[in-house]
């Protein structure tokens, strides 16, 4: 777990992008989607799921979602990936 997520590419001294939570607490579970590279979900240790966009400002999640329990983990739909 860990508040906040860097992103890299290979060969570079720096990240290109750092992801915190927005709710403050720490992040469980990240996963980038096959099909849209720049787009990952996360989960929340505060029950949260939430989507991001690479292309997009980093700060803010494009989607927050709370869950009624935590999640554990998370993953793309791998029979119909773009769903």
């Amino acid at each position: 777990a860990a508040d906040r997520v860097d992103i890299w590419r290979h060969g570079r001294a720096d990240p290109v992008s750092s992801i915190r939570h927005a709710g403050g607490d720490t992040l469980q579970s990240v996963r980038f989607s096959r099909v849209e590279p720049d787009l990952l979900a996360a989960t929340g240790s505060d029950r949260s799921v939430l989507l991001y966009d690479l292309r997009m400002d980093c700060r803010t999640p494009l989607h927050r979602s709370v869950l009624a329990m935590r999640c554990n983990s998370i993953a793309w739909n791998p029979q119909e990936a773009y769903y």
